[in-house]
């Protein structure tokens, strides 16, 4: 449904993006500028954005699949950590985070803490990704809002319908998210029906607000017959990958995605160290790691039946400065990734034919 005449409002309304990634970016809170120096006095609010994919297993295992909207009063605190513990700011402690490479062809190794003493993570592969209520990936708000929102692609809707959060919030989410009506290489415009609470949600429209890029298919190292695929971490590692789709077009101009080759490694017990190697590719969908950045990986670290190693292929998109009808540029950060895990050992060579 439009929306359109009902915009002015929203006017002045202040939001913030966040959303969850499954990785582990430095930060997954997206970005918002004031465009109106002058905006009308209205309530504030928080506008909360989840739509990411993730497969793993040559793509015939899906770990994630979601389309999620929440509609937050502007929190008091900087972060939901924060204002749940009744913290100051400046008391919390800072989570940490994932060491990420700085420039295109470069790797950048790190440790985390393992996965079993963080709590509240959103993604438990990824201790630096909070997530802002208890279940894992998932978003929760506290304004009420319509019966549900629809988002408009380029042939199809999907309609995210209202659902009560374990802890009394609400959110917007796609019921039945499958790989197959994933809305790939698409932009989405967001469309919010007037709520029947006068104090809830105004209605408004946002055209080509979320961009996602293609799906990701892995190429190597692959699996075959449903076994994992072995990798010596004595030799150099070829990674290799297909973007499968165009670019998403937002006002008509192409936006890429940005990709990132990330490498965990940790014991299957939890209680040691989680251990990242996070790589720049400076092609496309080729990437080659040489033993001596694979070595702090696995020094230790060989036996598969101890240890669980998994790669991933992790893209993302911004959507920069999207026009809001309150005064606002919004970014708008969205995710697409496959994965799947390997065994470490030398490799045994292939016997010459007879």
């Amino acid at each position: 449904m439009s929306t359109r005449g009902q915009l002015p409002d929203l006017l002045g309304i202040a939001v913030l993006l966040l959303t969850n990634a499954a990785g582990c970016s430095s930060s997954d809170h997206s970005m918002h500028k004031l465009v109106d120096p002058n905006p009308p006095e209205v309530m504030p609010i928080e506008l909360r954005v989840d739509v990411a994919l993730q497969e793993n297993d040559g793509g015939r295992q899906t770990t994630r699949c979601q389309l999620q909207i929440a509609f937050e009063p502007l929190p008091e605190y900087t972060s939901p950590g924060a204002a749940a513990a009744g913290l100051d700011p400046e008391d919390e402690p800072e989570l940490p985070q994932v060491a990420q490479p700085e420039e295109a062809g470069t790797c950048a190794f790190s440790t985390m803490p393992p996965v079993a003493v963080q709590p509240g993570t959103g993604d438990p592969s990824d201790p630096s990704d909070p997530s802002d209520d208890g279940d894992n990936w998932q978003l929760s708000g506290a304004v009420i809002g319509p019966d549900f929102v629809d988002v408009h692609g380029l042939t199809d809707t999907w309609t995210l319908d209202a659902t009560d959060t374990e802890h009394g919030g609400i959110r917007y989410e796609w019921p039945d998210c499958l790989v197959e009506d994933f809305p790939f290489s698409q932009a989405l415009t967001l469309d919010v029906p007037a709520s029947d609470d006068p104090d809830g949600v105004h209605p408004f429209e946002m055209e080509d607000f979320i961009a996602v890029g293609p799906r990701v298919l892995v190429e190597s190292p692959a699996s075959a017959d449903g076994q994992m695929a072995l990798i010596d971490p004595l030799e150099t590692l070829s990674v290799s990958w297909t973007l499968d789709g165009r670019d998403p077009r937002v006002d008509g101009v192409p936006q890429a995605s940005d990709v990132r080759v990330k490498i965990q490694s940790q014991d299957r017990n939890q209680v040691e160290e989680v251990r990242w190697l996070v790589c720049w590719p400076s092609k496309e969908g080729v990437l080659d790691i040489s033993p001596e950045q694979l070595a702090p990986m696995f020094e230790g670290r060989l036996d598969s039946a101890q240890y669980s190693t998994n790669i991933d292929i992790h893209s993302e998109l911004l959507n920069r400065d999207r026009p809001t009808p309150w005064g606002e540029a919004l970014t708008v950060r969205t995710h697409v990734s496959a994965g799947a895990a390997f065994s470490l050992g030398e490799q045994t060579p292939t016997a010459p034919p007879d």
